[in-house]
């Protein structure tokens, strides 16, 4: 038990849940929501949880919260963003000045050996990088939205507040919108979408890639590394890939009345915005049935390591994907891009696929039957496994299911964002081969498969 409470996985986890259980107790208080009817514990709790997770699955409308109620889902979302690179660090950082050895473990873990490992100098500058996009994010769209104030649009909550908010949002990859539609009132609006995918982008390469790109170009270093040149190759085939599969899949349905660059523009902003983010200017329930199978794919796969994004992770999909189609070597490494990939990475990448896989499996088993069995609804597997995907990749993106979930699909789908965000990234940071050695081996014997 004592091994427990000093556990890095326990202080993580530790961490977040108070950050949204103190959420969740600001956000119920009358002076944070202006509905009609008074907001449950439980709504407060999914939002805070959603928040923290930078899920942006809503149970209620988040327009319908006061200013103090937006300001601290605001908050939440920005500690939820920065929270396993940053927030949490500090949260494990000793009043001394130098970090203990276990605490280094759980910084360095998230980072590539190129990145120096200079815990303070790495937080200041995740820091300053989040800021610095955030407010160049919220500029552009205060600009944008200043503009169409001056032609008639009114902004209830106010233009540099609807900038921040958004900016925010986009960046810490959560998709909460003070708008109640979202992004659906601005699918011809080129300075908005290109910027919310701007940040979007910028906050699911991580700071790693942001800063190894940076010295290649200053010339300090000669090649991007391993890790980078993954994550940007990963990102580049999704996004594209993806913008042309969407492109003809609803050119002929929710896209038809737009005119060329509209559907080229849309078709991206699916693209990007369905791996993390959770913006939308398409509704997705009105998305044909191919479209909203290889939503999945994308949610299920999410950013990169060491990013705001969720989902398995992009390197991580590359290689068990490399793996599938070229195999390994006997003793289990990969070699990609004139390099080797060591064995216990490969064997890490398929086992954390195999958990997002039975979290999700178990999620949406748990959901059919709070949902279906229990509350009778009619809603289609596909709408309720979407929503499961949705929650474990924290993207925030739904048919239409979370507004009408039960107390049990509340619950259910509260335990996977978490678990999604929190729960599987925790499991990974003691994981070592010490961590894994039995102290008797057993003899070998082989099983048939296939």
């Amino acid at each position: 038990m004592h091994r427990l409470l000093n556990s890095q996985q326990f202080t993580l986890l530790a961490f977040f849940i108070a950050v949204i259980l103190t959420g969740s107790i600001l956000l119920v208080q009358p002076g944070a929501w202006n509905g009609e009817e008074s907001l449950s514990y439980l709504d407060a709790l999914f939002t805070s949880t959603s928040a923290v997770c930078v899920t942006g699955l809503i149970t209620v409308d988040t327009a319908r919260y006061s200013l103090f109620g937006k300001l601290v889902i605001m908050a939440l979302i920005q500690v939820g963003g920065l929270g396993i690179m940053s927030f949490a660090t500090i949260f494990l950082v000793t009043p001394s000045l130098r970090l203990s050895l276990s605490h280094q473990q759980i910084i360095q873990k998230y980072y590539v050996d190129t990145v120096e490992h200079r815990d303070r100098h790495i937080i200041g500058s995740i820091i300053l990088f989040t800021l610095a996009a955030e407010a160049a994010g919220a500029l552009l769209l205060y600009s944008r939205f200043s503009s169409l104030e001056a032609a008639g649009k009114t902004f209830s909550d106010g233009v540099f507040l609807t900038a921040l908010f958004h900016s925010v949002s986009a960046f810490c990859n959560a998709g909460f919108s003070l708008f109640s539609n979202s992004l659906e009132n601005y699918p011809g609006d080129n300075l908005v979408l290109l910027t919310v995918m701007g940040l979007i982008v910028l906050g699911g390469i991580g700071f790693v890639v942001f800063n190894d790109l940076i010295l290649r170009l200053r010339g300090r270093n000669r090649h991007l590394s391993l890790h980078s040149r993954m994550v940007i190759i990963m990102t580049l085939l999704l996004i594209t890939g993806g913008a042309i599969v969407f492109y003809f899949l609803e050119n002929p349905g929710t896209m038809r009345n737009y005119n060329e660059p509209q559907k080229w523009i849309n078709a991206f902003f699916q693209s990007v915005t369905t791996r993390t983010a959770g913006f939308n200017t398409i509704p997705q329930g009105e998305l044909s049935l191919p479209s909203k199978v290889f939503n999945l794919f994308l949610m299920f796969t999410g950013g990169a390591p060491g990013s705001i994004a969720g989902g398995v992770k992009v390197t991580t999909m590359l290689i068990v994907l490399t793996v599938i189609f070229r195999g390994t070597f006997k003793e289990g490494s990969l070699n990609f891009g004139k390099r080797q990939i060591p064995a216990e990475t490969v064997r890490s990448a398929h086992l954390f696929i195999l958990r997002a896989v039975m979290l999700v499996a178990c999620g949406s088993f748990a959901l059919s039957i709070s949902e279906i069995l229990i509350a009778g609804e009619s809603w289609s597997f596909m709408d309720l496994l979407f929503e499961i995907f949705s929650a474990f990749g924290t993207v925030g993106l739904s048919t239409g299911v979370t507004s009408t979930l039960s107390s049990a699909g509340k619950i259910i789908i509260i335990f996977v964002m978490f678990a999604g965000r929190v729960g599987l990234i925790s499991v990974t940071l003691t994981q070592s081969p010490e961590n894994l050695r039995h102290n008797i081996e057993y003899v070998s014997e082989k099983v048939m498969i296939g």
